[in-house]
């Protein structure tokens, strides 16, 4: 193997950059044609500085607990800064927008926010920030945001930024050094081939590190487009930052693969008789990425797989090791996901979890909501949720019933589908709309304190719940949770 190595170290108006890049050869003989692959890991003071705000504010993603924790517990956390934070909260960074995906059942989506994050790491400046993301929200949300950001600057350069630079470099420098040790682009070729991902070669993947100050607490990474951010403790040895770094970026190829291979592998899903299938195929993009991430790759640099839980939702911690056999043989002969791949995974996960597809937390893990505008509230339906539910995925809400569009949206998920229905005359409102799609049709009467269910031919979970109130809805996720599992594939339970 040659690589490259480069060493750089920028100073700029208030920014410090520092970056380390490593380019592999990869073989020539690759499917991809691939002639070179570049990993770059870096930091960027502005990034964290979005970050840290997103963090404090529980804004956009899911942010590490542990920066929340330490700005609250700070000098800096009065009654002013919290004025400043609201105006953060009261924007609009939530808008979302779908990416053309061909398969109607594994949807691609962005929020603005994601696209923020982008644009931050490559800004020099908070000045340079607001002029590259200038247009994407309204004038008066990209106001409320920089004032915010522009107050928090100095908070975050004294509590986080300068504390942590130094440690940084080092991560920074460790990981690089490691990446190359163990042929980290590589593998990622390798994996790439195995999803037959469409990837940009001229375009690195970058990995932007943020610090968490302290020896413990909680790392976070998430992944958009060829960026990955990490807000990582110096707690985590240099491995294991580099495996949680490669399950992310299993997450990528997988959302980037060829139009083909996504739709063969839809096909494949669906054409199954099995009853668990569309559980199986939810669980697919994580129990790839951990299969992938905690298990092959975690292998490849400890020289054995981690005796420990890989993931800490039951479901995809035992799916992720349960395939691990068949991806060690797939990557070790290069082979690329095909319909034998999607078999044996659906007979593995059939044979793990044969009730999957009737277990309520299972169930409740990926929902799609559809309600009337009185009864949607989201402030009020999300707690119902992690009041109920230790293992959340995914939430869909959809809304009014009289909405053609929004109604068809919701019954093309393949998550468990949660119809709620308030009064006969929302009853009536989706008889009409849902009848516009042929040979389907809702012959129910309407009764409060009442939960109709069945699988359909998709392997789909839907319930149809009658309230009068949105807080029925809670009772009745009570008197799910009661039973555990439903008795068979369709019925009714009072509740």
């Amino acid at each position: 193997m040659r690589f490259a190595y480069t060493l750089s170290l920028l100073i700029l108006t208030g920014y410090i950059g520092f970056t380390q890049t490593v380019a592999a050869r990869t073989r020539e003989d690759t499917k991809k044609g691939m002639n070179s692959l570049k990993v770059e890991f870096s930091t960027n003071r502005i990034h964290g500085l979005f970050n840290f705000l997103q963090a404090i504010s529980d804004k956009g993603a899911w942010q590490s607990p542990s920066i929340k924790e330490i700005f609250q517990s700070s000098e800096y956390n009065n009654e002013v800064a919290q004025q400043k934070l609201s105006l953060f909260v009261r924007s609009n960074l939530n808008l979302i927008y779908d990416l053309e995906t061909g398969t109607p059942y594994r949807p691609a989506r962005r929020q603005i926010w994601q696209l923020f994050v982008m644009k931050a790491t490559q800004s020099n400046s908070l000045e340079d920030f607001k002029e590259r993301t200038f247009g994407l929200i309204s004038n008066k949300d990209h106001e409320k945001i920089f004032t915010a950001l522009q107050y928090f600057e100095p908070i975050y350069e004294k509590l986080i930024w300068k504390p942590e630079v130094a440690n940084l470099k080092g991560l920074i420098s460790r990981a690089s050094a490691r990446a190359k040790e163990v042929d980290f682009n590589q593998s990622f070729a390798k994996v790439l081939n195995f999803f037959d991902a469409d990837w940009d070669l001229s375009v690195p993947f970058k990995v932007y590190f943020s610090p968490i100050p302290n020896d413990s607490g909680y790392a976070v990474a998430t992944p958009q487009g060829n960026i990955l951010t990490f807000s990582t403790t110096s707690a985590l040895s240099t491995d294991e930052q580099l495996s949680i770094v490669f399950h992310e970026m299993v997450h990528i190829l997988f959302e980037n693969q060829s139009l083909s291979i996504k739709q063969n592998l839809e096909r494949r899903f669906l054409e199954s008789r099995l009853p668990t299938k569309s559980h199986a195929y939810h669980l697919l993009d994580e129990a790839l990425a951990t299969s992938i991430g905690n298990g092959w790759f975690y292998k490849s640099l400890m020289g054995e797989l981690d005796k420990e839980d890989w993931y800490a939702t039951p479901y995809i911690n035992g799916q992720a090791k349960a395939i691990y056999p068949l991806i060690e043989k797939y990557l070790t002969s290069e082979r690329t996901i095909d319909d034998a791949f999607v078999d044996e995974y659906l007979a593995l996960h059939s044979e793990k979890f044969p009730k999957s597809h009737l277990e309520i937390t299972n169930l409740f893990a990926n929902t799609s909501v559809l309600a009337s505008d009185k009864i949607m509230n989201h402030e009020m339906l999300y707690p119902m949720y992690f009041n109920n539910f230790n293992f959340l995925r995914s939430i869909e809400t959809f809304s009014p019933l009289t909405n053609y569009s929004e109604v068809s949206k919701h019954f093309q998920q393949l998550s468990t589908r949660i119809l709620l229905i308030s009064s006969k005359a929302e009853l009536e409102d989706i008889k009409v709309s849902f009848n516009h799609k042929k040979n389907d049709k809702i012959d129910l009467n309407y009764k409060s304190g009442v939960i109709h269910y069945y699988q359909d031919s998709q392997g789909v979970m839907n319930f149809t719940i009658m309230i009068e109130k949105l807080e029925d809805y809670e009772r009745a996720m009570i008197k799910l949770k009661e039973i555990e599992y439903l008795p068979n594939t369709i019925g009714q339970i009072d509740f």
